[in-house]
């Protein structure tokens, strides 16, 4: 690969969901992402939390038949096993960086949920680049944030092929 680094990029669950859900807005772009990522065009890291958040939410499965839920649960397991996908695990140092993340956010006025923490937690153990996700209220409100203890601040923004656009020359396809 020519020295240069592959981008990391980290995933919140909503890019997962996104694909799952069939989301309009959002599926042909996260679904570009994944297959650069099969393909090895980047890094693609996302908590082991991801596969507990995607499993749907209490409406959408109390509609779905036993058949239709079993079918939904096997095709997302089978997602989530794919080889391109770096899972962060939580682990007692990762939980304990996600409330020093939580509490730092608290303390400064603002509101971040614990799933939200822990994904943030992930995505800086991850050392990734960038941090994509849907969440406007909690996640993409700190894209301009410094994060304490992190002099490389981790760029935090909605999924795009950022990779496919030059950036300094280091990421550049």
């Amino acid at each position: 690969m020519s020295g240069r680094k592959k981008q990391r990029i980290y995933w919140d669950s909503c890019a997962f969901i996104a694909i799952f859900s069939n989301e309009s807005d959002k599926v042909d772009i996260c679904s570009s992402i994944f297959r650069d990522a099969q393909v090895g065009k980047i890094e693609l890291f996302t908590s082991t939390l991801a596969i507990v958040e995607c499993t749907g939410g209490a409406a959408e499965l109390s509609k779905m038949t036993e058949n239709a839920f079993a079918e939904r649960q096997r095709l997302i397991r089978s997602f989530f096993r794919h080889r391109c996908l770096h899972f962060v695990q939580m682990d007692r140092r990762l939980m304990e960086e996600a409330a020093s993340l939580a509490q730092w956010r608290r303390r400064n006025g603002g509101t971040i949920p614990n799933t939200d923490a822990i994904h943030l937690a992930s995505a800086l153990h991850a050392q990734a680049d960038v941090l994509q996700t849907y969440d406007t209220r909690h996640l993409l409100a700190l894209h301009d944030t410094p994060l304490p203890g992190y002099p490389n601040s981790l760029k935090i923004q909605p999924p795009s092929n950022i990779w496919n656009v030059s950036l300094g020359g280091e990421f550049s396809s």
